[in-house]
């Protein structure tokens, strides 16, 4: 989508993103660890966030991937059609647009035709025994698509990860 990750320094041990007030910190005053490494002058580690913004706009741009953001519409109005006909009963829960949540937010305004509805989820995982979490994954999934195209990897959009360059680029003390 020609949409690039925004590259944030951290600190080695996970303490602080070097940004905001801690940009012009060259090591973290709690661990002492050093932002960049000494021989390469690399960040020893770095959290690439990707922007949704861009990719939206992006996959709004495409006509194809502009049809399926009108799935959701569809969808809530048929819903919402069929509980004004079976007296508030739906027969079966298919989708989170069936949900009571999502319903009630549709009918007080708060969701609109017009707004893209996306699930935000998180992970971390442990990459080496005892050690606390060392990988963390962040993705968006675009819930207006319907649920054979939304969890395709296309639709799937990483927001943001951790890379450790530690190993690549040993501390020589």
């Amino acid at each position: 989508m020609g949409v690039e990750s925004i590259v944030h320094p951290m600190c080695r041990n996970s303490c602080v993103a070097f940004m905001g007030p801690y940009t012009d910190l060259d090591c973290w005053p709690n661990c002492e660890e050093p932002k960049h490494c000494p021989i390469s002058g690399k960040y020893l580690q770095e959290f690439h966030t990707m922007p949704i913004g861009p990719i939206l706009q992006a996959l709004w741009h495409d006509p194809t991937s502009a049809r399926q953001f009108e799935y959701r519409r569809s969808k809530t109005h048929e819903i919402i059609d069929k509980l004004r006909s079976n007296s508030g009963n739906i027969a079966s829960y298919e989708d989170f647009f069936h949900g009571s949540d999502y319903l009630e937010n549709v009918q007080n305004g708060n969701i609109t035709d017009t707004d893209i509805v996306l699930m935000f989820s998180i992970d971390g995982a442990q990459l080496y025994a005892h050690k606390a979490s060392d990988c963390w994954i962040y993705i968006w999934v675009i819930m207006d698509f319907s649920p054979e195209e939304r969890y395709k990897k296309d639709f799937v959009i990483p927001a943001s990860g951790k890379n450790v360059l530690a190993p690549e680029h040993p501390m020589v003390l």
